[in-house]
């Protein structure tokens, strides 16, 4: 009967399971089960946050500059965008257990669950989303709709899981096609250039001919009234 009695320590939770069901919640403190094989208990740290790389994975050394290095993972990290380009994405995914009993019963593998419902959820919003946004200062954006849609995924699942991080590590056209994608930009960079020179040449030129006509119509209907005061005078005097 002693047996029965165990701790539960702070951010740990315990459930009871009797028989192989779920009976109750054990919370931090003294708490007491029933001998085994009537009761066991199974405990996990709720609040400890867990990760999940997609994309890479860390090899734990160190580079130059205090970064961690790490190995790029291509069936992981190569997706299409919305305007059907490729590029390699590296992503972070912390989350930790917000329900135990789901946790335990509704899922097999919560590592790899929450990987792949990672997987999934960041392919469908890269799929809806062009390149030059997931390449500008637009990540922290597509990371919160990846949080979001990871949640979701979840919760339908009854996985027990809360998301709370999404971190976009790099985001960059895979090796193979980066020189090709580097023209690209530089030609689109270019064609903005003429662009902009061409309206600054239009914005300069079209004010300074509207004056130089503005003036020649002035002149002319100067030249006009000059005439015909003149031609007035005459047949008067005649």
């Amino acid at each position: 009967l002693g047996s029965g009695v165990y701790e539960i320590e702070e951010g740990e939770q315990a459930i009871v399971v009797r028989f192989g069901k779920f009976n109750r919640v054990g919370y931090a403190g003294l708490n007491y089960h029933l001998p085994s094989p009537i009761e066991m208990i199974i405990r996990e740290k709720v609040d400890q946050s867990r990760r999940v790389e997609v994309g890479y994975r860390s090899t734990g050394r160190a580079r130059i500059g205090g970064a961690v290095s790490a190995t790029d993972v291509k069936a992981e990290s190569i997706m299409l965008t919305g305007d059907e380009n490729i590029i390699g994405l590296h992503v972070d995914v912390m989350w930790h257990i917000n329900d135990l009993s789901k946790y335990v019963f509704n899922i097999v593998d919560p590592q790899e669950t929450v990987k792949a419902a990672a997987q999934s959820a960041i392919r469908e919003v890269i799929g809806n989303t062009p390149i030059s946004a997931v390449l500008s200062n637009k990540k922290q954006m597509i990371a919160d709709k990846v949080e979001q849609l990871m949640q979701h995924i979840l919760d339908q699942y009854e996985s027990g899981v809360m998301i709370e991080q999404v971190k976009l590590l790099r985001a960059e056209p895979p090796e193979e096609v980066i020189a090709a994608y580097r023209d690209v930009q530089t030609a689109k960079a270019d064609k903005e250039k003429v662009i902009n020179e061409s309206e600054a040449y239009k914005n300069d030129v079209l004010p300074r001919a509207r004056g130089e006509s503005e003036k020649i119509v002035q002149e002319a209907e100067g030249y006009r009234a000059e005439v015909i005061s003149k031609a007035e005078g005459d047949s008067a005097r005649f």
